[in-house]
């Protein structure tokens, strides 16, 4: 079964015009370019909208990219100390 998740249909339509913008000008690449991407996931919800809709993005791109995510909430970042 399937997972859904609630996304505003506006969030959604701006997302969709991303990939699309993003997967139409990749196949111009393809066979020529293999970049190394890295996504960076920050939400607290490792399971959460925003981890579903990079995985979604990752999934599409590893087909001719090499992806590596980075969950920031498991590393300690602090401030500065001057």
């Amino acid at each position: 079964m399937a997972e859904t998740f609630d996304v505003s249909y506006e969030r959604f339509s701006q997302v969709r015009g991303i990939f699309q913008t993003f997967f139409t000008q990749a196949p111009a690449l393809k066979g020529r370019i293999v970049m190394k991407i890295i996504t960076i996931l920050g939400s607290p919800r490792k399971k959460g909208n925003t981890a579903k809709v990079l995985s979604m993005f990752e999934d599409n791109v590893e087909k001719n990219h090499e992806v590596e995510r980075i969950n920031i909430t498991q590393y300690k970042v602090g401030g500065c100390h001057w």
